[in-house]
Formats: structure tokens, C-alpha cells, sequence
């Protein structure tokens, strides 16, 4: 859980770096928070699965930028899973639903012990 709510100063905007620009279209890029991803995974409805992207682009029109860092999003979602699994372990019954939340490409998340 540590690592969820250490935000190392993020999230922040800078500009692309010229191989961002070439992919996508845009000046401004935001570099997340942990807390960003597990608040936007936390709000997954029961009947609602949501991606990685999905993320990115909710994140990215949070901060009116063009464009999210994708590393860092995939990484916080995994970070978040796992501070959700120690909420778990510790008998807390509202955790993030990280299990609704699919990688680009709509593949599972797995969180291994």
C-alpha cells in the first residue's frame, strides 16, 4: 500500500519526447499518480469492465492534455492491484475491484502472490 500512496511528486504535465510526438498527436503529456489509476479503477461497476486505455484517456481529459505516459499507467494499475490484495489480506471489505480492469488489448490482470 505503500507504494500507492507514494506519488513522487505526480502527477505532473511535460512535453512528449520527440518519439511520443511521432505516435501521437500533441504537446502536452501528463505523467500520472498511482492514486490517479486507483481512483478511476475503483469506481468500475459491478457490470463494467474497464481497460488500461480507458484509464489513460479519463486521466488525460482530467488533466486537458493530449496524450498519458503509457508505462507508467500500466505499472500503477498493477501497483494498485496488489495495495488492494493487502487490504484484503488484512480482512478490509471495500478494496478496488482491480479484477474489472483489463490491460490494452483486453487482456486479464493477474496479481500473483
Amino acid at each position: 500500500m505503500e507504494k500507492l500512496h507514494d506519488s513522487k511528486n505526480l502527477p505532473k504535465i511535460v512535453e512528449p519526447k520527440d518519439s511520443a510526438k511521432k505516435r501521437c498527436k500533441g504537446s502536452k503529456m501528463v505523467v500520472l499518480s498511482p492514486m490517479d489509476v486507483d481512483d478511476i479503477m475503483a469506481k468500475a461497476s459491478k457490470r463494467r469492465l474497464i481497460t488500461i486505455d480507458e484509464i489513460k484517456n479519463k486521466i488525460s481529459g482530467k488533466y486537458k492534455t493530449d496524450i498519458c505516459y503509457l508505462l507508467t499507467s500500466g505499472i500503477f494499475a498493477w501497483i494498485a492491484a496488489y495495495a488492494a490484495e493487502e487490504k484484503r489480506a488484512k480482512g478490509k471489505k471495500k478494496i478496488t475491484p482491480w479484477w474489472r480492469t483489463l490491460k490494452s488489448g483486453y487482456l486479464v490482470n493477474e496479481v500473483v502472490a
